[in-house]
């Protein structure tokens, strides 16, 4: 069939609407926008961070006929190379730079949106099943399942294209978890632009005139809303992507779902925790993920988030019971990559998706119908896309048809025949019994539905009326049409076939030039030019998308599954042998070694497709020839084209999750079974297999050589990162087993004490203990006759001991029914069993310690410490509670002679004071530093603790052997909070105080507010010579090189802000006594340090009046008005000047007087200004009528003065003033 036809538009020539006429923008590639937002550069992709998926329906939200073509958003996962830019959470909180989430590239075609299903029904009931339950259905989450292009993926995309972590503007500035935008969709979000081909079954209204779109409904309107609902708790989204082996990885998947709940904006409270532990950024670090994924995703998100949950601070949207959402699409595609000795992402959310997530994070999960068994066992809500007797799914298919058909006369007139219309028949009819049977042969197959009617839009499938026998009736059929009438013959298809081959074969999705080289690879002699391999991508552009990083990907799996291998009975045309893109991509990677050696990540990829292509598999040499077998033509391509291949075991990837194939291919080849890796301290191989609990791997390498007595660089000790160890540590016993079945040597080594394979077992037996695995005790402890009360030779601990200080309660009970001792020490520097255990906290092991006969106040510690001692100092209230039940002594004291009570404020441990001192605990008990438990609160505690203390009226002022008051010890201690808590319960100043605070900036800063406080508070009290006392007082301890020599400017502007403050309290306090002339001299020097504030201007126009110089005053006046022109004291004052200075003579010739109206006690109050009193710390006032105010730009209660008529306020100057213009008297 020929090709061409004739078009409007060039970029009409596609065959079918598969997808983009330009194969440049036909997918959608997801980051996190709340994250690219931060994101200054652009960052490049992970090697394997893209994906194919096709979108099989999209939708509109304006009702308008729309084709869309999809734009990327750059948002990469980083692992590995160029390090990432610092980032930051969406609350402002700077983050790890390895918080960084993975980038998901979806190829979906050009689609009208209008044309998305309703599936309100799909979401609305994970809505109320999974959102918002009536009540504890006890669901994890909900799976939906179905076969190939049924559209599981495209309800997974468009519900994380309107989450917060793809729309962050609209939660931004969340204050109750409400959105503060409408809804976009996806194309909105991706920078769609319009598309122009009217031959696409998805067409633009414009290049369809006479067309009829569908008809805006209530039901758009309403899947919006439910779309949204859903939406708004999807906190992180994970799309597993066969043709990436990235996305299909654990330690990957784990890391980005860590981080993009990271920078999601609905989780800032998660945010802010990271900010403020540097521990959990550090976690971040993609080795942790690899080295242990289970405890660091447990100690990174599972308890962090447990916490914020049991505080409620996890985001709640709109309703008491409401619960998050974390979408996973296509966990089938996933097992295509599982490791050989580890968890797939499936398998890892069947063994730990209930316990590592708290119960208010629920999952939605895809899997294709006959992979259900993948999530068996986890409890979730089935949601079936393929089930023949749910009149919804009919209807989706039903609705889908119906708009495609109604708004496309093209089909239209292919379904109606030419003869119904010369009769004029309803042509309704053949139109609705087509879309019936296009619904019911589809099966829920959206895929399918789309493809045929592309097919007869473009008039390759002439239906002509009831004629159905002419469509395909599966995907196979209609894959067969759209190749066949792209290649109608073998011969064309086999020059494009290498393309799909490679492609197929690769780890990774390959760029042009990627995919050039390996097409070229595998021609001997001159390649393909670049002209004739575009002609060659160019004929395929329907079937393969371009990604915006220049990757090429299939536009749906099944169409990947379809090329590589069929079903009995359906045919073998098309059919692309994957073997031969391997031995391409082989020969590829070997010829790049010319430019660059390749890396340990190269060389064990070489191994994979060298395995995969079994180019000698047929290669049978003679015999008599002496020549090589395929096995060594393998290795001796591998040894030649690797150059460092001794160290080819060692990378990232291949050392926590190795391939055992591809590891002993290159074991063969030259690489070193002893390699040191770059993790636990350089440990050998065969130690971090062991420690993996790798059983394979480690019996590969044993078989190889390994040393069963490698040590690290730090050469610690043969044992303490020995294999048997780390296999004992992580509970492997076969692994165990097995290693202590080998012949093991004694090490003559001096440095080392580890001479025997018993201590060797005793070691193992110490460190199982320790991290709880009693079955690896048991084990241990039945077999091989260990000594329950040995020590570690290395360490000096016994298996109690550890497990006591871990906290392992089974272990501890198991070791007590062994009959462990738990008195003794072994060595001098070593605490006794109980002591460990109370600092754990542990209340049962304490307890069964106790009723071993353990008496609480002779089991002392290295210096002496009590059980109550460590209780206290650790906080363990329920812990003290028992041993107090015992009989401990709260009176005995450490070798310092510090007792239980000095040791609770020293961990700051309030409770635990208050219950020592209801048990008789004494205060006034010097340690023989001088420190009495009121020191020890001064240096090391909170408010709280110095709280308890006060209300016990302790004395402030006892002094140390040093001569210092817990004053200055908690100035020297830095503790900013006793201090002032210490100052606010009558702490006194003297000059051992002030030389402590000199050290510290804002120490001495708070000592002068403090004098500052105190004066004003004394001006209130009229006791006006204490209140000029503290303010010459803090005059005198403020030096100017504190105003001057501070890196910080902003502890410097409040050092000048104290000393603004103070002229004006001495400023008051002169005027009050009559000495104007002194207060406008303390004023002036005011406005000098600020002449920026109006308070100065203020006061000191009032110390004008009283001297009687009015053009000063009013000047002052206008001054002050202009800097707080809303003042209203400074407005009547200034009228009132005015007013008394208009005011003609007195009739009897007296002087004319200016009073403030009210007594002295009420001018003073109107002339604090700027104090910082609340109006309680005023005395009550006799015959006050005035009611206090607070300025707007003050800081204290002053008292409104006395109205002033309306007549003689003056509009004219007071609008000179505000212009800037002084008037004149």
């Amino acid at each position: 069939m020929p090709l061409e036809r004739r078009s409007r538009r060039p970029s009409q020539e596609s065959l079918m609407s598969l997808m983009s006429s330009s194969s440049t923008a036909s997918y959608v590639n997801y980051k996190p926008c709340c994250h690219q937002a931060r994101q200054r550069h652009k960052s490049p992709s992970s090697g394997g961070g893209s994906s194919s998926r096709s979108s099989v329906t999209e939708f509109s939200f304006d009702g308008r006929h729309r084709a869309y073509r999809r734009s990327t958003k750059q948002l990469c996962v980083k692992t590995g190379g160029t390090p990432a830019s610092p980032r930051t959470s969406p609350g402002c909180y700077p983050l790890s730079e390895h918080v960084n989430p993975m980038t998901f590239e979806l190829p979906v075609v050009d689609s009208d949106e209008l044309f998305f299903i309703n599936r309100s029904w799909l979401f609305h009931e994970l809505l109320e099943i999974l959102v918002h339950p009536c009540c504890e259905n006890g669901m994890k989450g909900a799976v939906i399942y179905g076969c190939s292009g049924s559209g599981k993926t495209t309800i997974v995309h468009h519900l994380a294209a309107a989450s917060p972590v793809q729309q962050p503007s609209r939660w931004m500035n969340v204050g109750d978890c409400v959105p503060s935008a409408p809804y976009d969709s996806p194309s909105q979000i991706s920078n769609s632009h319009f598309t122009t081909s009217s031959d696409s079954g998805f067409l633009s209204a414009n290049s369809k005139p006479n067309g009829r779109p569908p008809a805006k409904g209530g039901a758009c309107s309403q899947r919006v809303n439910l779309i949204r609902d859903v939406a708004d708790t999807v906190i992180a989204y994970h799309f597993c992507q066969i043709e990436s082996e990235a996305t299909c990885s654990l330690p990957l998947f784990l890391h980005n779902l860590a981080s993009m709940i990271a920078v999601n904006p609905r989780m800032s409270a998660y945010a802010e925790l990271l900010t403020s532990d540097s521990r959990l950024q550090r976690l971040f670090n993609l080795h942790n993920f690899y080295r242990d994924p289970v405890g660091t995703f447990r100690t990174l998100l599972t308890e962090p988030l447990n916490r914020l949950h049991s505080h409620g601070k996890l985001p709640q949207p709109d309703r008491e019971q409401s619960n998050l959402l974390i979408l996973v699409d296509a966990i089938d595609e996933a097992e295509f990559h599982r490791p050989d000795s580890s968890d797939s992402i499936g398998s890892f959310l069947v063994n730990h998706g209930v316990n590592l997530f708290p119960p208010c994070i629920k999952f939605v999960l895809t899997v294709r119908a006959g992979c259900l068994d993948l999530v068996k066992g986890l409890p979730l809500h089935k949601i079936d896309l393929d089930e023949s007797i749910d009149e919804r799914l009919y209807r989706d298919s039903f609705e889908y048809v119906s708009r495609r058909v109604e708004s496309c006369l093209a089909i239209q007139s292919n379904i109606t025949s030419r003869t119904a219309s010369m009769r004029s028949e309803n042509v309704s009819c053949p139109l609705g019994r087509f879309i019936e049977h296009l619904a019911s042969v589809a099966k829920g197959c959206f895929l399918y539905m789309r493809l045929v009617l592309d097919l007869i839009q473009q008039n390759y499938i002439v239906v002509k009326g009831t004629n159905y026998r002419v469509l395909p009736i599966n995907l196979s059929e209609a894959f067969t049409l759209m190749l066949s009438l792209r290649f109608s013959t073998e011969w064309s298809f086999r020059q494009v076939a290498p393309l799909l081959e490679a492609i197929l074969a690769s780890l990774r999705p390959l760029t042009s030039e990627q995919l050039y080289g390996i097409v070229n690879a595998n021609i001997y002699g001159q390649g393909i030019s670049w002209d004739e391999y575009q002609g060659k991508l160019n004929q395929l552009q329907e079937f393969v998308v371009q990604t915006q990083n220049g990757t090429y990907l299939f536009f749906h799996p099944i169409f990947r599954e379809w090329l590589i291998r069929r079903e009995s009975g359906k045919g073998g045309r098309f059919l692309c042998d994957v073997k031969n893109g391997h031995a391409s991509i082989a020969l590829w990677l070997t010829r790049r070694c010319r430019e660059r050696s390749l890396s340990a990540e190269d060389a064990q990829e070489l191994g994979h497709h060298l395995l995969k292509a079994h180019v000698f598999k047929h290669f049978k040499p003679n015999p008599e020839a002496h020549f090589p077998s395929g096995t060594e033509c393998q290795l001796f391509w591998l040894s030649h084209s690797v150059l460092d291949i001794k160290q080819s075991l060692c990378s990232l990837h291949n050392v926590f999750q190795p391939n055992t194939k591809v590891s002993k291919l290159l074991l063969l080849a030259g690489a070193n079974a002893n390699s040191r890796t770059h993790y636990y301290n350089n440990a050998p191989l065969l130690c971090v297999s062991s420690r993996q609990g790798l059983y394979n791997f480690a019996a590969l390498l044993l078989d190889f050589g390994a040393d069963v007595d490698a040590t690290d660089d730090l050469a610690l000790s043969p044992i303490m990162h020995a294999a048997i160890v780390h296999a004992a540590q992580h509970g492997h016993i076969n692994v165990v087993s097995f290693l202590l079945q080998c012949d093991w040597s004694p090490c003559s080594q001096a440095s080392y004490p580890i001479i025997s394979r018993q201590q060797v077992i005793q070691q193992a037996f110490v460190m199982a203990a320790q991290v709880g695995q009693i079955s690896v005790c048991k084990f241990l402890f039945d077999f091989y006759d260990v000594d329950v009360d040995a020590v570690d030779p290395i360490t000096g601990e016994t298996a109690i001991g550890v497990a006591c200080s871990a906290g392992n309660k089974d272990t501890v009970l198991y070791l007590l029914e062994c009959h462990a001792s738990v008195h003794e020490m072994p060595f001098d520097c070593s605490e006794p069993p109980l002591l460990k255990a109370v600092k754990n906290g542990c209340w049962e092991i304490v307890s069964a310690l106790l009723a071993k006969g353990v008496d609480v106040n002779t089991e002392i510690g290295s210096h002496g410490q009590t059980a109550l001692m460590c209780a206290a100092k650790c906080g363990h209230i329920g812990v003290m509670e028992l041993l107090l039940g015992r009989d401990a002594n709260v009176h005995l004291t450490d070798n310092d002679n510090r007792n239980a009570l000095a040791w609770a404020c020293i961990g700051n441990q309030e409770p635990c004071a208050n219950l020592l001192l209801e048990r008789g605990a004494r205060l006034s008990e010097a340690d023989v530093f001088g420190n009495l438990p009121i020191h020890y609160a001064a240096q090391y505690g909170s408010k709280d603790l110095l709280q308890l203390f006060s209300e016990r009226r302790v004395s402030l002022e006892h002094v140390n052997s040093r001569g210092m008051r817990p004053l200055e010890v908690s100035i020297e201690a830095d503790n900013f909070e006793a201090f002032q808590r210490l100052l606010r319960h009558g702490a006194k100043l003297g000059p051992q105080t002030w030389n402590e605070a000199y050290k510290r900036p804002k120490f001495t800063l708070k000592l002068l507010e403090k004098l500052l406080e105190d004066g004003f508070l004394l001006y209130k009290m009229d006791r006006l010579k204490d209140a000029t006392h503290r303010f010459h007082y803090a005059m005198r301890k403020l030096s100017d090189k504190m105003l001057n020599d501070h890196g910080d400017c902003e502890l410097s502007d409040k050092f000048r802000d104290v000393k603004y403050n103070l002229f004006l309290g001495l400023a008051r306090c002169r005027r009050r006594v009559g000495e104007a002339s002194d207060a406008v001299q303390q004023a002036t020097s005011a406005v000098q340090l600020n002449p920026d504030r109006y308070e100065a201007y203020f006061v000191r126009a009032r110390c004008q009046c009283d001297s009687k110089n009015w053009i000063a005053a009013q000047s002052d006046f206008q001054k002050a008005l202009r800097l707080c022109p809303d003042n209203k004291d400074i407005e009547r004052s200034l009228d009132r000047l005015k007013a008394f200075l208009h005011e003609p003579p007195q009739i009897d010739g007296s002087t004319k007087r200016f009073r403030y109206r009210g007594s002295s006690r009420e001018l003073a109050r109107r002339s604090l200004v700027d104090s910082k009193l609340s109006p309680d710390q005023c005395r009550p006032e006799a015959n006050v009528s005035l009611e206090t105010d607070i300025i707007a730009n003050s800081d204290g209660p002053v008292c409104k003065l006395s109205p002033i008529k309306e007549s003689s306020r003056k509009p004219k100057w007071k609008d000179e003033l505000k212009n800037g213009v002084e008037t004149e008297l």
